[in-house]
């Protein structure tokens, strides 16, 4: 028989892509809640929940917030801020290893939110805001994206944001620089225009909450890591005290085991003694007896 020996070699030469493919993997991050005010609610998979300040946000959630309501979540060094009936999903949110991009792909189906983008995006990176008619993408930025009645606005304070029409498929974007915004309507002309007053006074106003929430974030964190910190000492100095104090009951157990001990071994000998004597009286009453006088008279003449 045969043998066949196929080298490692052989096998690149015949199937190129079989040893050679490196794998690209992914990594899902998580966004946080951060600040909650009024109802705000976490959909999962058709299961709602009331959301807490603390929950965890993963791809595929849409938070929901209603009348007069108001929810902050940080995803990585990304701020977001949901304002009242709006409907946000996060429809996309992971890092791929190979190239170090991120991805956060927000789905608003109405509503409004602001987007404070700390990290400077670099190659690969992608953060998008997504309405039925908008879909507006940044490269580092402070922005407001509304969708009302099929209208969407998209406002920008701070870096740049490339909006376009989502109702078209050949849709140039048109880029916005700080100061400016645009609506966007299905049928309508992208006409980009300086950023009304108004706006501009909430978008700041926004941004300074963000700012405050992060700055109460980090205390709440270092204050936990204290309280956590001085709660494994309490513990240690606990466990110390119940180690000493078993100590000291195993030796005084150990030395009322030893003086037990003693009196038994005292009592054994003094009973032994008793016994001892006891059995020297006895021992008396056993004596050799008498047999003067026992010993039968023989008289020599009746001996022939």
């Amino acid at each position: 028989m045969r043998r066949v020996i196929i080298s490692s070699l052989s096998l690149v030469l015949i199937f190129p892509g079989l040893c050679c493919k490196k794998e690209t993997k992914t990594v899902q991050p998580n966004g946080v809640v951060s600040f909650i005010s009024g109802i705000v609610t976490i959909e999962k998979q058709g299961a709602k929940t009331p959301a807490k300040i603390g929950d965890n946000i993963t791809e595929g959630m849409k938070i929901i917030t209603g009348d007069k309501s108001i929810a902050d979540i940080i995803i990585g060094e990304n701020g977001i801020k949901i304002v009242e009936n709006t409907i946000l999903e996060i429809s996309k949110l992971f890092k791929d290893d190979k190239s170090e991009g991120e991805t956060t792909d927000l789905t608003m189906s109405k509503g409004k939110i602001f987007s404070r983008v700390g990290k400077k995006l670099i190659k690969g990176d992608s953060f998008q805001v997504i309405t039925p008619t908008a879909v507006a993408a940044i490269r580092g930025t402070d922005f407001v994206v509304s969708e009302i009645d099929g209208k969407s606005n998209v406002a920008c304070l701070k870096g740049k944001v490339q909006v376009k029409d989502a109702t078209k498929a050949d849709s140039k974007p048109v880029e916005l620089n700080a100061g400016q915004e645009v609506n966007v309507e299905k049928g309508k002309t992208l006409t980009v225009q300086d950023l009304k007053e108004e706006n501009l006074k909430n978008m700041q106003k926004i941004i300074e909450d963000i700012n405050e929430i992060k700055q109460d974030i980090r205390k709440k964190f270092e204050t936990q890591r204290d309280e956590i910190k001085k709660a494994v000492q309490d513990q240690k100095d606990s466990n110390r005290e119940l180690i000493d104090k078993q100590k000291q009951e195993n030796r005084e157990n150990m030395d009322k085991v030893k003086d037990s001990g003693k009196e038994n071994i005292q009592g054994i000998k003094s009973d032994f003694g008793d016994k001892k004597e006891g059995i020297g009286d006895s021992v008396k009453k056993f004596e050799k007896p008498d047999l003067k006088g026992v010993k039968p008279k023989i008289e020599k003449d009746s001996i022939k």
